[in-house]
């Protein structure tokens, strides 16, 4: 729904945090969950901004360019945008869409999102399971 980007960009925002440089982490460096490993050019861009409230503002036009309308999450429904969203944001959009393909309820796709990263916690990744599973508890919170 056309209307819930800002909500799901709000939860996002306190989900990800400024910054983040934990070297397991595949993406590398981020800032506000922009990674520098898979977008380095806004990376670098939203490096340079030194106010906090600009730097904000870019992080909101680039997840609403790069995930939330390459997701089509307009089109979705009320909870299972912000889920595709948030799932897009954490693991790719190829990965929400294939996740949209087999359900389209929000719970379900909670549901499935958390088997998913079960089944990808293993050697340097496993730290990250808590992690990965409390990110979809505080979207069930909001979405509920």
């Amino acid at each position: 729904m056309k209307e819930n980007f800002d909500r799901a960009f709000d939860l996002l925002m306190r989900i990800e945090g400024v910054y983040s440089d934990d070297p397991d982490d595949r993406g590398g460096k981020t800032l506000y969950g922009i990674t520098e490993k898979n977008f380095p050019n806004e990376f670098y861009e939203i490096s340079q901004i030194k106010t906090p409230e600009y730097r904000l503002a870019y992080a909101k036009d680039f997840y609403k360019k790069e995930f939330w309308d390459k997701a089509g999450c307009d089109d979705l429904v009320d909870g299972l945008d912000i889920a595709v969203f948030d799932f897009g944001v954490n693991s790719g959009i190829d990965r929400a869409m294939r996740l949209l393909k087999v359900t389209q309820d929000w719970k379900d796709y909670l549901f499935n999102r958390i088997d998913f990263v079960v089944g990808i916690s293993k050697g340097s990744q496993l730290k990250f399971l808590r992690g990965w599973i409390n990110r979809c508890l505080k979207v069930w919170r909001a979405l509920k």
